[in-house]
């Protein structure tokens, strides 16, 4: 077979009625790389990171360039920081207690401030005997000492202050009538104006 007639310009071919386009040589053909590549510019993310890594298309290649970014982004292998702790309110310890002054016992069992306790002795030693009401009894500590720490009393805060509308067992006879807070003594006792026009002082708040 005779060979081709091309153009001059080598870009048409005769085929022995018109021209065609001449097909492309050899060296025309781009050389194909033998692996697909993937240029990172930008960060998927968003943001400024840039990564100007050229990697194969690699599964493991690809995931560690990506873990590679986000901890330069600090958005992974950052420690998770612990909650702080809520501040402990400080209370001013007293010197002593009283019989009949209302205190906190730190109970050991339950690993918190129970309100509501009585100092009902005061023993030869210094220490107190309180009482600590519970649902259905009440519990006496027989030696306990002023403190912070697990198994101690602090001064308690009435739960009460002026003002506020209560039901106060009249006279301590066992029926109960509603009234109002007019003031608190200095030993967090009450004066209570009733409804009814009654008034009662030096009122506990067990």
């Amino acid at each position: 077979m005779a060979d081709p007639v091309y153009s001059p310009d080598g870009k048409f071919m005769w085929t022995g009625n018109e021209w065609i386009p001449a097909p492309p040589s050899a060296e025309d053909v781009p050389n194909q790389p033998s692996e697909q590549t993937i240029n990172m510019q930008d960060s998927v993310i968003g943001g400024d990171v840039v990564h100007n890594t050229v990697i194969n298309n690699d599964p493991t290649a690809v995931t560690s360039a990506v873990i590679a970014a986000l901890q330069q982004m600090g958005m992974v292998g950052q420690s998770p920081s612990a909650p702080a702790a809520p501040p402990v309110p400080e209370v001013e310890l007293p010197a002593s207690f009283n019989v009949g002054d209302h205190v906190e016992y730190h109970s050991p069992t339950n690993s918190r401030w129970l309100d509501r306790c009585k100092v009902v002795g005061i023993n030869d030693d210094g220490t107190y005997r309180i009482e600590v009401p519970k649902d259905t009894k009440i519990e006496t500590k027989h030696a306990v000492v002023i403190g912070s720490a697990p198994g101690t009393i602090r001064p308690a805060q009435p739960p009460f202050k002026a003002g506020d509308r209560v039901f106060v067992d009249w006279k301590g006879h066992g029926h109960y009538f509603p009234g109002r807070i007019a003031s608190e003594h200095d030993n967090h006792t009450f004066l209570i104006h009733f409804d009814d026009g009654d008034v009662e002082d030096n009122v506990d708040w067990v």
